[in-house]
C-alpha cells in the first residue's frame, strides 16, 4: 500500500488496519495500531510474506518441516513397497507406518494451516479452510481403521465396513492435499519463488488421479468376482494396465509432493531471514494512543 507521509513522516492519507481496520492517519510506520497492537508498518508494505506475523511466519515453517519429514516417510515407503521389503496389506510393520505418517502429516497440516493473524474473514482461503476442515476427520479415521484391525476381542464387523471406510479415507485424503496445495501455491505467491507454484499444480494432478484410482481399487475385488471379467482377457489386461498406471502415478506423485514442500519451505525460511535482518526482534515499535476523529 502506498500512501504519502506528512513532514514529520506520519501517514497522512486514510490507511486501514490490515489486522481490524482501524484508519491509521496521523501515526508513524514504527508504530503500533492502537486498537489492535498490529505493526503499522505491516499495513503499508503489501502482502508480501516477510511482513507477515513472526509468530504465524514461525508456525507456518514448522509446520512445513512436520510435512518434509510425513512425506520423505511416505517416499521411503513407496520404495520398500516397491522392492517388496514392505507389503501392503494389514501387517504390524504396515500399521506402524501408517499411523506415524497419519500423525506427523496431520501436525504439520494443522501447524500450516492455522489462521494468520492480520487477515480478514473475507481474505481468508478457502483452500486453507478445507484442509484444516479434513485433517481432523482423517486422522481419526485412519487411526479407527489401523487400530481396530489389531484390537483383540474387539467384536467389530470391520471386514464389512473396510471398502466403505477405505473409499471415505481415500476422497479425504485427495482433497485434504489438494486443497493444502493449492493453499500453499498461494502463499508462495507472497514470495520471491513464486514461480514454484507450477509444481503444485502438478502435483495436486496427480493427486487426483491417485485418488480416483485409489477409489476405483475399493470395487476392484468385485470386479474380479464377476463373470464378464472372467469371460475375457480384455478386461485382465485393462485391469493390469490400469494397476501398473496408477502406481506409478501414486509413487511420482509421492515424489513431487516432497520435492515442492522442500522448496516451499526454503521460499518461507528465505523471508524469515529477509524479515529478521530487517526487524530485529530485540526492538519493540512504540505504542501510539488512538487520536480522536476516528
Amino acid at each position: 500500500m502506498l500512501v504519502p507521509l506528512d513532514e514529520s513522516g506520519a501517514i497522512g492519507a486514510p490507511a486501514p488496519c490490515v489486522r481490524c481496520g482501524y484508519d491509521l492517519r496521523g501515526l508513524t510506520p514504527q508504530h503500533q495500531c492502537p486498537e489492535c497492537g498490529a505493526e503499522v508498518l505491516q499495513s503499508l508494505s503489501g502482502d508480501m510474506l516477510r511482513f507477515a506475523d513472526r509468530g504465524w511466519l514461525s508456525g507456518f515453517s514448522a509446520g512445513l518441516k512436520w510435512l518434509i519429514v510425513g512425506d520423505a516417510l511416505n517416499f521411503a515407503a513407496c520404495w520398500l513397497i516397491l522392492f517388496g521389503l514392505l507389503t501392503t496389506g494389514a501387517s504390524f510393520l504396515m500399521t506402524c507406518v501408517v499411523i506415524a505418517l497419519t500423525i506427523v502429516g496431520t501436525i504439520g497440516v494443522l501447524k500450516a494451516t492455522a489462521p494468520e493473524l492480520g487477515t480478514r474473514p473475507e481474505a481468508d482461503s478457502r483452500a486453507r479452510r478445507i484442509a484444516r476442515a479434513c485433517a481432523a476427520p482423517y486422522c481419526l479415521l485412519a487411526l479407527f481403521r489401523q487400530l481396530f484391525r489389531w484390537a483383540p476381542g474387539f467384536d467389530l464387523p470391520i471386514a464389512a465396513t473396510e471398502p466403505g471406510l477405505g473409499l471415505l479415507l481415500s476422497v479425504l485424503a485427495t482433497v485434504l492435499t489438494v486443497a493444502f496445495l493449492l493453499y500453499l501455491a498461494g502463499i508462495l505467491g507472497r514470495t520471491r519463488h513464486a514461480k514454484v507454484r507450477f509444481l503444485a499444480w502438478i502435483v495436486a494432478g496427480g493427486l487426483v488421479l491417485e485418488g480416483l484410482y485409489a477409489c476405483g481399487a475399493r470395487f476392484a475385488p468385485r470386479a474380479y468376482s464377476t463373470q464378464w471379467y472372467r469371460s475375457t482377457n480384455l478386461w485382465h489386461d485393462l485391469f493390469a494396465i490400469v494397476y501398473f498406471a496408477g502406481w506409478w502415478v501414486t509413487f511420482l506423485s509421492a515424489g513431487l509432493l516432497l520435492l515442492f514442500v522442500i522448496l516451499a519451505r526454503r521460499a518461507v525460511r528465505a523471508e524469515q531471514r529477509i524479515a529478521a535482518a530487517w526487524r530485529p526482534s530485540a526492538e519493540e515499535p512504540p505504542r501510539a494512543q488512538p487520536h480522536e476523529g476516528v
